[in-house]
């Protein structure tokens, strides 16, 4: 890994349990939190700009896009742990079952993708820009389930612990990857 990969969480979501979570969209919060972000400047030097299709993640990215003026590669490598058509209707429950999948990597609640899966995706998205550009910095928007299971597998942390990484967390959170060791960490 030659390249320098800010890992960026989409901002806060509006719920709507009458959609799937990946149809969800930004919140008003959220996107005053993100044009907040994007106006420190901070990302003014990254040269590549990807993003998961969800929808949350392209609004996101848009802003950082508009500012520096790079068009965003839209990709499915980069989306969230598909999590069915079916919403859980409660937090509690909701959060009985990120635990579960994030404990064995294995396990699958109803038509979710397994962890395992979703991480693989993941990782041959980032393997498949690395491998086309040298010495970049590139951004890419994502989510917070994935991005969660990305840090704590490089950081080979404990699946006990993972849960409670993810909780912490936060809409518009980013880390630094460079060569396959955490710079910044998203939590």
């Amino acid at each position: 890994m030659n390249n320098t990969f800010i890992l960026l969480r989409h901002a806060q979501t509006l719920i709507d349990l009458s959609i799937p979570t990946e149809k969800w969209k930004i919140s008003e919060q959220g996107e005053k939190k993100i044009k907040k972000l994007v106006e420190t400047g901070i990302f003014d030097d990254v040269e590549l700009l990807f993003s998961s299709d969800e929808e949350k993640a392209v609004k996101t990215i848009e802003h950082l896009s508009k500012r520096i003026g790079k068009k965003p590669i839209i990709s499915s490598s980069f989306r969230e742990i598909y999590r069915g058509k079916e919403n859980i209707q409660t937090q509690e429950k909701y959060e009985r079952v990120i635990e579960k999948i994030l404990v064995d990597n294995n396990f699958r609640y109803k038509d979710w993708e397994s962890t395992e899966t979703a991480i693989n995706r993941f990782k041959k998205g980032i393997l498949s820009i690395d491998e086309r550009n040298q010495n970049r910095k590139i951004l890419i928007v994502s989510h917070g389930l994935i991005l969660t299971i990305y840090f704590a597998n490089i950081l080979k942390c404990p699946s006990r612990i993972i849960f409670e990484r993810w909780k912490k967390t936060e809409f518009c959170g980013w880390g630094i990857v460079k060569d396959e060791k955490v710079i910044k960490d998203i939590v």
